[in-house]
């Protein structure tokens, strides 16, 4: 055995352990393509003239135009353009699919979505995908809950509208009762998206509630007002647990970004002052409260119930009658500004005063203004929160009540000090605005 023999022998070994080490290449393990000329049939099958014979009509197996193969059974037809002059074959639909040819749109988008047979979307296709069938019923119920609703209240804006009067009385009081039973509970309804006629109604019956709540408030207060001890007596008031507890939240979030307040503000505090008094006797009882309202009635009025109050109360009270586009230098001194709900029967009203009082409140002041949520905006006007940051606030909080014992939303924000972020949020708006 020489050493040739052991080196031709090592190589060997060398060969096999490389050729069982290494990866077998994927080509190698498919079948062979056949090539064009194993493909085309024998001379004797194309006859004398060279070409192949013509294919036969039996049914089970249809041919393909453009193919020489025969294809399966059972398949379909499926036009590859929009005038379906060439065709293709497919495998059948499955169950909740179909085939469609996308239609075009103004700006040239498709505005049908198309669906290969296995439910892949197509790549040209620009519109979303259809929506679950889960989600589909919700939206539905949905639909039917805010048009249920919606019905509701047109029926009862209709018989409110034919009252003689809007004061005090059995039957005015049986509809405004069941006009908020209805919107006290939570809805998905979005008030603006409502229909122009829908809108109509909406604006025509928070008018309607306004004078109607001016009227009640005016009568119990003359009422409390004739009896001897009339702070005894304030819960005679059918929403006086919803002036308590909305006190309570207020003071509770705003205590959250503002220490003890020295000098607030009220706009819109009506022959009832309840928010006013209520905080100045239990949440802040070192803060003098100037309370504004457009009426000098309802101001006298005032003055008469919160004149039976004690002399620490009654002497941080006072009372101004003036509109709140007429309030200019004297906002600079508030710490804070409470905007009541009914100041501004419109979002464009609601806009303009929130807009004059970021004018002329001091840097650094809080706002807190009283707005509606869901279906309680068929009481009270919204608040865009895009208009308090126009008006040059910063938002802080936003509280929505989810049960009946506070009827309105609130939001507290503060003035903004930089100029520059103002601008940045007018920017903003205006962008946002137009995606």
């Amino acid at each position: 055995y020489s050493l040739n023999q052991k080196k031709k022998h090592t190589r060997c070994a060398c060969r096999q352990a490389r050729f069982l080490l290494s990866p077998i290449p994927l080509s190698s393990l498919q079948p062979k393509k056949p090539s064009r000329s194993e493909l085309r049939p024998p001379p004797a099958a194309r006859g004398s003239s060279g070409r192949l014979p013509a294919p036969s009509s039996s049914p089970s197996l249809p041919r393909c135009r453009r193919q020489r193969h025969p294809v399966p059974a059972g398949t379909q037809p499926v036009p590859s353009s929009a005038s379906g002059a060439r065709e293709r074959r497919r495998p059948p639909l499955h169950d909740g699919e179909r085939l469609v040819r996308p239609r075009k749109a103004e700006g040239g988008l498709a505005v049908e979505r198309e669906r290969t047979p296995a439910g892949r979307l197509l790549r040209n296709s620009t519109t979303t995908p259809a929506i679950p069938t889960w989600q589909s019923s919700d939206m539905e119920a949905e639909n039917s809950e805010v048009a249920a609703l919606v019905e509701k209240i047109t029926g009862l804006h209709a018989a409110i509208s034919k009252l003689p009067s809007l004061s005090p009385s059995p039957e005015v009081d049986a509809l405004f009762t069941e006009l908020v039973a209805a919107c006290v509970p939570s809805s998905p309804v979005d008030v603006t998206k409502l229909g122009p006629e829908a809108q109509e109604m909406r604006q025509d019956l928070i008018r309607l509630c306004s004078a109607a709540e001016g009227l009640l408030e005016a009568h119990y207060s003359d009422m409390l007002t004739a009896l001897d001890n009339p702070l005894d007596h304030l819960g005679r008031f059918p929403y006086f647990d919803n002036y308590i507890n909305l006190s309570k939240l207020e003071h509770d979030l705003l205590s959250g970004h503002v220490a003890a307040p020295a000098h607030v503000a009220f706009i819109g505090s009506g022959p009832l002052p309840f928010s006013s008094l209520f905080l100045a006797t239990y949440h802040l009882p070192d803060t003098r409260f100037d309370n504004y309202d457009r009426c000098s009635v309802a101001n006298g009025r005032a003055r008469k119930l919160v004149g039976a109050a004690d002399e620490g109360v009654r002497a941080r009270m006072a009372f101004h009658t003036a509109e709140v586009a007429d309030l200019t230098a004297e906002l600079g001194a508030y710490d804070v500004v409470f905007l009541a709900a009914l100041v501004g029967m419109t979002s464009e009203e609601k806009a303009d005063a929130i807009a004059h009082l970021g004018k002329h409140m001091a840097d650094g002041a809080v706002l807190v203004a009283r707005s509606a949520h869901g279906a309680r905006a068929f009481l009270y006007p919204v608040v865009e929160l895009d208009d308090i940051g126009r008006g040059g606030f910063q938002v802080l909080a936003v509280h929505h009540p989810a049960g009946d014992e506070v009827f309105n939303s609130f939001i507290v924000a503060r003035k903004v000090i930089c100029r520059g972020f103002v601008i940045f949020l007018e920017y903003f708006a205006k962008m946002k605005s137009r995606i």
